[in-house]
């Protein structure tokens, strides 16, 4: 095959990624699409095609679109009209380039081969993720000890793994009590050659603490214009700080740290997390001088995935990545070390609910839409305590900070003591069309019903379409007769709702109330008689399997209409 990815002279640079794609958790449903690609000739109709069933997918979005009935036709109509960028990476100047943005990290990370004019491939490792062998963290903390600095995609001369660099630097600062800042962080993305001696040296001889400003004077300092064979460092601010905060957001995903925000953002090794890397570390992945100059060989050497790769990974899956176990005793330390009170998580769960991006927030660190389960869960807990076991699903590291959404398959968070099972889902979703087509039906599937006592189920959103709640309350009910579940209460409520009806302190009777009062007014409207007569005789309701069913549940069987007659 054909490289058309070319660049200018090697040089010393700043490491970085792409920054378009800010959340690199959306790498997954990326590469989900391409999937269904693969093998797809990437000229300029095979672009269109693949770039269109992103909006499709839902996978990108556009406030344009939001309100829109996606159809092919539609969307790429507006991509050609809407999205542009200067020629890049072989791919001519339009949408074709524009659409380089959701390949960068992934080929360099080896996760896919795709150049201009030739078919679309997915190695084997982006295919174990695709088909759910290994998560998302578990496949970026794989490829981040395999990813090279210096690559086809790369041209630079700084010749080292980043990853490995920058965590074995935090490992020797945590052995002398220490942790790295994350302005340390920025000037170690301008190492010249992954010294951690050399590194630590320099932070300790010139001290940055937490000040992003003598970060930023000390590496232009240092490495600007050093040489001929320097770039110049940070040529501006703005690129200085969102370089880094890309790095800084897939190392996280990683799962190979711990952070902590109190003013400032510090970074530590997560110990649940030591073993895997240590495994990792010790394969001593080899990417060959050839391969740094070939797309096709880089490919090949970086996507490689066999049974022994599998086997790793799965015999370091710790249960406390997936499950957080014990959060009851993670939460009361968060609130504690962070100094949160009630007033300030509600404050938090509405700044994040609303989108608000102004100031840093004390959690800036972590992507909203997983922000939003963690924030809900703290806000849950400072009106139930420890009355109720609190088990959300998101991947945490030691401290129970989120650092990946949950994996396939389960709910949000889950809520439970003796008497009462509570899930609730939550979603920053605002589309109409995502809401009713992801955040509806399936949800009722995540509901543990081995669980005994009385079941409720919240969808949480900023904004919740009629549609949706409609749809959530009719799945509600189809989910009720088909599992015989009757103690099940559901709704689906904004943020601010939801905000209210816990400060009421009677969430679980409103919660009742209002399924009850769905249900009995579906009873009504059945049972009024303004069908068409023609089709009168062709209606019926029947419910005889719920006569049998405990009368002492909310929803029990006299909440229905049972074989009434018109």
């Amino acid at each position: 095959m054909a490289n058309n990815v070319r660049h200018g002279k090697r040089l010393f640079k700043q490491m970085s990624l792409e920054v378009a794609v800010r959340n690199p958790e959306r790498y997954e449903g990326i590469l989900k699409t391409f999937a269904k690609f693969e093998g797809v000739v990437l000229d300029d109709k095979g672009v269109l095609d693949v770039y269109s069933q992103l909006y499709l997918d839902e996978v990108v979005t556009a406030d344009a679109l939001s309100d829109e009935i996606l159809t092919k036709k539609l969307v790429s109509k507006w991509i050609v009209e809407n999205c542009s960028h200067n020629n890049e990476w072989g791919y001519p100047t339009g949408y074709q380039a524009a659409f380089t943005r959701y390949l960068k990290t992934l080929s360099e990370f080896g996760f896919i081969y795709a150049q201009y004019e030739q078919k679309l491939l997915l190695s084997p490792v982006a295919k174990a993720l695709v088909n759910g062998k290994i998560t998302l963290s578990e496949a970026f903390a794989l490829q981040s000890m395999r990813f090279w600095r210096k690559s086809p995609y790369r041209r630079v001369l700084n010749d080292f793994n980043f990853f490995e660099f920058i965590i074995d630097a935090m490992i020797e600062l945590k052995k002398k009590g220490h942790r790295l800042s994350y302005n340390q962080l920025m000037v170690g993305l301008f190492s010249d050659d992954g010294n951690v001696e050399e590194f630590l040296s320099l932070l300790e001889k010139n001290k940055v603490g937490d000040d992003a400003d003598k970060a930023y004077a000390l590496v232009k300092r240092k490495y600007s214009q050093v040489d001929v064979e320097h770039a110049k460092a940070a040529k501006q601010e703005s690129a200085f700080r969102d370089y880094g905060n890309t790095v800084f957001r897939v190392l996280q995903l990683t799962g190979f740290v711990t952070v902590e925000y109190t003013g400032v953002l510090m970074l530590t090794p997560n110990e649940n997390r030591m073993p895997l890397y240590k495994a990792l570390k010790a394969r001593k992945f080899f990417v060959s001088e050839s391969a740094k100059e070939d797309e096709d060989e880089y490919f090949e050497q970086l996507g490689a995935f066999d049974d022994s790769l599998e086997s790793l990974i799965l015999s370091h899956r710790e249960k406390v990545d997936h499950s957080t176990a014990e959060y009851n005793k993670k939460i009361p330390n968060i609130i504690s070390s962070y100094g949160l009170t009630p007033d300030s998580i509600e404050q938090a769960l509405i700044k994040v609910s609303n989108g608000d991006k102004k100031g840093k927030d004390t959690f800036w660190f972590i992507q909203d839409p997983v922000k939003f389960e963690f924030l809900l869960t703290l806000f849950v807990y400072t009106y139930y305590g420890d009355t109720f076991e609190y088990k959300p699903n998101f991947i945490c590291d030691e401290a129970g900070i989120p650092y990946s959404h949950a994996p396939g398959n389960v709910g949000d968070i889950e809520i439970f003591n003796k008497d009462r099972y509570w899930l609730i889902e939550a979603t920053l979703i605002r589309s109409k069309n995502q809401q009713v087509n992801n955040e509806t039906v399936n949800l009722f599937r995540h509901i543990d019903d081995t669980v005994n006592g009385q079941k409720y189920l919240t969808l949480v959103a900023p904004y919740i379409h009629e549609d949706t709640k409609l749809i959530f309350n009719v799945a509600s009910i189809i989910t009720m007769i088909k599992s015989k579940m009757l103690s099940l209460s559901s709704d689906a409520q904004t943020t601010d709702e939801f905000i209210g009806d816990m400060k009421n302190n009677s969430y679980f009777e409103a919660i009742t109330y209002r399924s009850q009062d769905f249900i009995q007014n579906i009873r009504q409207q059945l049972n009024k008689g303004h069908f068409d007569e023609t089709k009168k005789d062709k209606v019926s309701i029947h419910y005889e399997s719920f006569i049998e069913e405990d009368l002492a549940f909310p929803m029990a069987a006299e909440d229905f209409p049972m074989n009434e007659e018109k």
